[in-house]
């Protein structure tokens, strides 16, 4: 009861995302990918874009389910079902390995981590359901470790079931985007350090799990004829991606991002070695606290550790859990710093393995000490509850007429109170934000009331919620005029599919003309400007044209 509390407590901090108005664009661009599906697209071929097929195909369900009106609240209601997994995945991890309070702790640092706006974790983006594939992965993993010790001889057909589906929730993960590599790779070593006399068939239940939702989705994708083109998407061109994220810092730079997340995992990585016993050698922990040999046959040999008499095999099962959660932390931060970009819910990823190790550390020093962890926990409910909606208030109360709309995020929980008491407009609060939010709104609503036929859009700049909230489809297989790194060739596709058939309107977004001298030559020559909102113009396609 008091984890559903915790966990419920957490949670309601995220209820006011639901109602926030279309601002993040990785969300808009879901969308319109997930409608195009929807609607016979092939996706990377007519409808571009650099991630595995999951989060367009979660997106078009909900679109095809409940329609565009409501679909972004419920994509939102599914990123907190994911949160949810994530928490009663940390708290039923720690509370196996290291007792009910440290849980609990773990639980509320986790959700320090999903619930709140910090790390964008209320939005429904891709890392969101990855982080819940891949804590449900680790989960069923530690399962699958826990029946081999728990009862060694009969514990292949139990255990190699429950890798197998850990396997799947990995596989998922995957699919929602590929940096979940990283975590598998944990899981996989994990496993090769624990489990060294049973490695391959642990490790192949694994993998064989992994290859379900992936050889699914590849299958798909190649019966649809598009699995050349999703390779290149999802791998040939976030090759390049990654390394011009690494470019935008100087070499110095990028090692020492991730030296500190190798170290961690390495460093776990030797301590698991150090415990996991020799084959043939190692000693197992009596009832009586007294060393005896392990069986030459005995599955559980490879679990069992080399300890000093009077420790129990419950602590160096701990320490083993403590030293794999080093090993998860450091491979997650590795996967979320892998592009060389630091947005914020790339670091989702690894909220489950931090808060994890965070509680085993500080939780365990605290009962070292005497102190009771619960009561740990009740300090810091009482803290987020009474520290985050006064910090919010002190940062929308230090906010300046000067400072641009949607420069205080940190200020998101006064802005939501202002709202719902009526001190901020629907557009008051939508641009405190994100400034691109009425903007948006406001071509999509000119759009609708000026409806063109066909109803095809091209949208000359990074505004994918356009698209969606027009109901226009995209008139150019890309939906963005901005690619860092630019796509070979995109350029030249996007002009090439606009003279073979021109859309009813273009509308650029910032500079006022297009970039593109091709572009500049074809709007002038076939449009005429109709209208204007903040840094967005809007070209309507002459008769004739």
């Amino acid at each position: 009861a008091a984890a559903a509390g915790l966990i419920i407590f957490s949670t309601l901090w995220r209820l006011p995302s639901l109602g926030d108005p279309p601002w993040l664009n990785d969300e808009g661009t879901y969308a319109t990918v997930g409608r195009a599906i929807v609607n016979g697209e092939a996706l990377y071929r007519q409808v571009w874009e650099n991630k595995p097929p999951a989060v367009y195909l979660l997106f078009g369900a909900v679109h095809a389910l409940i329609g565009p009106a409501h679909l972004l609240v419920g994509v939102r209601i599914l990123a907190l079902v994911a949160a949810l997994i994530v928490q009663i995945a940390v708290y039923r991890l720690v509370k196996s390995h290291a007792g009910w309070a440290t849980a609990m702790l773990a639980t509320a640092i986790a959700g320090l981590g999903l619930d709140l706006p910090t790390l964008d974790g209320t939005s429904a983006n891709a890392e969101i359901f990855l982080a819940a594939a891949t804590a449900t992965g680790m989960l069923l993993l530690w399962r699958g470790l826990d029946a081999v010790r728990e009862a060694p001889p009969k514990a292949g057909p139990q255990a190699g079931a429950t890798l197998f589906f850990a396997g799947i929730a990995f596989g998922v993960a995957i699919m929602f985007k590929l940096v979940a590599g990283a975590d598998l790779v944990a899981a996989l070593a994990i496993l090769l350090l624990l489990l060294p006399d049973r490695r391959l068939p642990t490790i192949s239940a694994l993998l064989a799990g992994v290859a379900v939702p992936v050889g699914a989705v590849s299958i798909w994708l190649a019966a649809r004829g598009i699995l050349g083109d999703a390779v290149y998407a999802t791998v040939g061109y976030n090759r390049g991606y990654v390394t011009a994220g690494q470019g935008m810092h100087s070499p110095i730079v990028s090692v020492g991002l991730l030296l500190l997340p190798v170290v961690l995992s390495g460093a776990g990585a030797w301590l698991l070695w150090r415990s996991r016993g020799r084959q043939g050698s190692v000693t197992t922990i009596s009832p009586s606290h007294q060393t005896v040999p392990a069986a030459p046959g005995d599955v559980g040999a490879s679990i069992a550790t080399r300890q000093p008499a009077g420790e129990s095999i419950a602590r160096a099962q701990a320490r083993q859990f403590l030293a794999a959660s080093c090993v998860w932390l450091g491979l997650a931060v590795v996967g979320a710093l892998a592009s060389g970009r630091t947005y914020p819910h790339y670091f989702l990823q690894a909220v489950a393995p931090l808060a994890i190790l965070v509680a085993l550390l500080v939780g365990g020093g605290m009962e070292r000490r005497g102190y009771r962890v619960g009561r740990a926990v009740a300090v810091l409910l009482v803290v987020w509850f009474v520290l985050v909606p006064v910090a919010s208030w002190l940062v929308a109360k230090d906010e300046r007429p000067t400072d641009p709309p949607g420069s205080r995020p940190y200020a998101y929980y006064a802005y939501v109170w202002q709202h719902l008491t009526g001190g901020l407009t629907d557009t008051e609060f939508g641009n405190r934000l994100d400034p691109r939010v009425e903007r948006n709104l406001a071509v999509a609503n000119y759009l609708k009331a000026h409806v063109a036929q066909p109803r095809r859009l091209y949208v000359w700049g990074n505004a994918p919620w356009i698209y969606y909230l027009s109901g226009y489809s995209h008139a150019a297989r890309f939906l963005s005029a901005y690619y860092y790194p630019p796509i070979p060739g995109g350029m030249g596709q996007v002009i090439a599919s606009l003279r073979a058939a021109p859309p009813s309107y273009i509308v650029v977004i910032e500079p006022p003309l297009p970039a593109s001298a091709a572009l500049l030559d074809f709007v002038h020559a076939r449009y005429r400007q109709v209208w204007a909102v903040q840094n967005a113009r809007i070209y309507l396609l002459q008769a004739g044209g």
